[in-house]
């Protein structure tokens, strides 16, 4: 349920810092995790499925605010971050993000069965593309916004901890 309200939100904010992008290598970033984000929502629907979960409005769902605070930090990066640091904010995360979903998927496969794990193989890399991407992105990066995006990497991924502590807590 939190990771359906969430990929729901990411999507919106990715459109609108998509939206921000002002030249061609930014809006070529923000397209990569839009579409990467756009397929993990319709894999996320499939393993719904599998688990009899009714895919609905993400409002309709009662969610841990801890879990889904992440979302909204990514809300406010692509309103009020540039660019580049959203992008090195998010490079920072995805491999972490990556890693822990891949292995969540694959304990779900081999220790209760569940086939439709496609939304967590949705983010298993390599990021290497998207690394690369966002090398170019970052490139001519100022001073100022490298501490920004230093600060703003550093929350992203305590909101990232809270996420998976919140899940984790729950009984």
């Amino acid at each position: 349920m939190n990771q359906w309200y969430i990929v729901n939100y990411d999507l919106r904010s990715l459109a609108i810092a998509l939206g921000r992008a002002r030249n061609v290598t930014e809006l070529e970033f923000m397209k990569m995790l839009l579409d990467g984000d756009y397929n993990a929502l319709h894999e996320l629907m499939k393993l719904m499925r599998e688990l009899g979960i009714e895919v609905k409005d993400p409002l309709m769902l009662e969610v841990i605010p801890e879990a889904v605070q992440y979302t909204h930090y990514l809300a406010w990066l692509a309103n009020y971050a540039t660019i580049q640091e959203f992008a090195l904010a998010i490079i920072v995360n995805m491999p972490v993000w990556g890693q822990n979903v891949v292995r969540l998927g694959n304990a779900l496969r081999s220790k209760y069965g569940i086939r439709e794990v496609g939304f967590f193989e949705a983010f298993k890399g390599p990021f290497t593309e998207l690394e690369n991407k966002a090398l170019e992105v970052i490139r001519g990066i100022d001073e100022q916004s490298v501490v920004r995006a230093r600060n703003m990497a550093y929350t992203i991924q305590n909101y990232e901890k809270a996420f998976w502590d919140a899940v984790y807590n729950v009984r």
